[in-house]
């Protein structure tokens, strides 16, 4: 966890702080005024309202101000990969396009609503780098956090009245609460708050996002312990994560199919069991048409292209490997309606981009694990970024791209670490490690 300082006055292009000599009044207004413009730019970010072709207002506004945060990028490690590869796959999106011509209906309209996301994931992230100069990261998720709240008060989605926590308020106000903790500072908070919103999604049947605040809360009490005993190497570190998560999905698999979160969750659970043999394949049955369609066409599709009824039946024949009836309207009109919905953030990354797309996914999957397991390993990781962190992971194989990335872009601009490009004071003061423990907090 990063300590939450005070942040000096900076330039708005170079990001170099302000002389002390221009008078304190002078330095202040600046600050002020930084501040101000930096939350509504979280706040239209976080906010996700669409303008066309999936461009939302908020991508506008970073765009906007390009000339702020294009010199920032430099000062944090992976950024200007991460930009180049967004880049990389929308070229490829269009030329995957046009080479499936011949045999597909390619659609430029669909493919602008395919590459625009993406690209509002390389401008977003670039804006909120650029807040970090002026903001602290617990104010950065709380503010995008609310945003976030707002857009579902304005919209609510089809599925908000099914379940207003788990398709509603729950990723909002979880951002919230864990970025007001990470304010705070303490371990015990975080831990109060996993607790409240844990038990929320528990019993609202939300399974996946109880079980990554369970992990959360293990991973928060792990880093508790003595830093001179217990610091490993991140490798070690990502073992240990993986047998906690394997060890969650057990038990909870257990205690849901015992009826302990309720009628409902038992009974959806049952069924996707009794489905595939699985839960996880039953409960994401896309993953079979997914790789039924990787084997067919192994290069991918193209940000433009339509599904034929060729596409469509290579898909149903790997639904039904699994025991998945997918005569049922939904893969017609959900997964191939309008384009390619793979319910899975890899899965669409490779339709629209190809191996453009598996290559971001990689890279973006493997500069979580690294910081995350780093952060652990020096007990420095807030309850924020472990649920951020395990929350993408979870959306790469398992959520629509969409969805995917507001979490993600958040994420990455907290998580990125700064680079020695000429570092200032300011810089200091933020990346100094806060190592909060429950020891005393409990007593």
């Amino acid at each position: 966890m990063r300590a939450e300082s005070t942040v000096r006055p900076q330039s708005w292009a170079s990001g170099r702080t302000l002389p002390a000599g221009r008078g304190a009044a002078d330095s202040n207004q600046s600050l002020q005024i930084q501040r101000l413009v930096a939350i509504a730019l979280v706040l239209l970010i976080g906010l996700r309202y669409q303008v066309k072709f999936g461009i939302t207002i908020g991508v506008v506004a970073a765009a906007l101000l390009a000339v702020v945060w294009i010199p920032q990028l430099k000062r944090f490690r992976g950024a200007r990969l991460i930009m180049a590869l967004v880049l990389l796959c929308a070229v490829t999106g269009v030329v995957l396009s046009e080479l499936a011509r011949p045999g597909h209906s390619v659609s430029d309209s669909h493919m602008l609503e395919s590459t625009a996301p993406l690209l509002g994931l390389a401008i977003g992230l670039g804006g909120l780098l650029w807040a970090r100069s002026v903001l602290r990261d617990g104010e950065i998720a709380v503010w995008f956090g609310v945003g976030m709240l707002v857009a579902v008060g304005i919209s609510g989605g089809s599925l908000f009245s099914v379940n207003v926590w788990r398709f509603g308020f729950s990723v909002p106000l979880t951002v919230i609460g864990l970025g007001v903790a990470m304010l705070v500072g303490k371990r015990s908070v975080e831990l109060l708050m996993i607790a409240a919103l844990a038990g929320a999604s528990a019993l609202a049947g939300g399974r996946s996002s109880a079980a990554i605040l369970l992990i959360c809360a293990m991973l928060v009490i792990w880093q508790a312990r003595p830093v001179g005993a217990s610091r490993g190497s991140t490798v070690r570190t990502l073992l240990v994560l993986a047998l906690i998560g394997f060890a969650v999905y057990q038990l909870g698999q257990s205690l849901i199919v015992d009826g302990f979160l309720g009628d409902d969750a038992q009974d959806r659970t049952l069924a996707q069991i009794d489905t595939s043999g699985s839960l996880i394949l039953g409960g994401r049955p896309e993953m079979a048409a997914t790789a039924a369609l990787m084997v067919h066409r192994w290069w991918g599709f193209g940000s433009g292209v339509l599904p034929t009824t060729g596409d469509l039946a290579v898909a149903k024949s790997g639904l039904r490997s699994i025991g998945y009836d997918p005569d049922n309207g939904y893969v017609e009109n959900y997964m191939f309606g309008g384009g390619f919905e793979l319910h899975s953030a890899i899965g669409d990354l490779w339709a629209a981009f190809g191996a453009a797309g598996i290559l971001l996914a990689v890279t973006l999957i493997v500069l979580i694990l690294k910081n995350l397991g780093s952060a652990i390993s020096r007990h420095t990781a807030s309850a924020l970024i472990i649920f951020l962190a395990l929350k993408a992971l979870w959306n790469f194989a398992f959520s629509p791209l969409y969805s995917t990335l507001p979490l993600l872009m958040l994420l990455l601009a907290l998580m990125l670490p700064r680079q020695n490009v000429r570092r200032d004071p300011m810089a200091d003061q933020i990346e100094q490690p806060h190592r909060p423990t429950l020891e005393g907090e409990l007593r």
